[in-house]
């Protein structure tokens, strides 16, 4: 599962408001709804306050982080 599946399914479970975390991260809502959508990517200091709010191992949700938006990168670049 990738980063923003994941924090999308994490945050449901714990019943948390999407309006919540993005005012402890520092973003407005369809900022954040763009983060759980997997259409914008948050930065490395959101993404561990993120870990923290949520309760997940902060390095986890890093290298998840990292692998979608190498992959978005990587996704979108010419072959040639």
């Amino acid at each position: 599962m990738l980063f923003s599946e994941y924090i999308r399914v994490r945050r449901a479970e714990l019943g948390i408001p999407q309006r919540q975390l993005a005012k402890a991260i520092g973003v407005d809502v369809p900022m954040y709804s763009r983060y759980e959508h997997g259409e914008r990517h948050p930065k490395r200091p959101q993404v561990v306050k993120l870990s923290r709010l949520l309760g997940v191992d902060g390095n986890d949700l890093v290298a998840r982080w990292l692998a979608e938006t190498a992959l978005s990168v990587i996704g979108h670049a010419p072959l040639s």
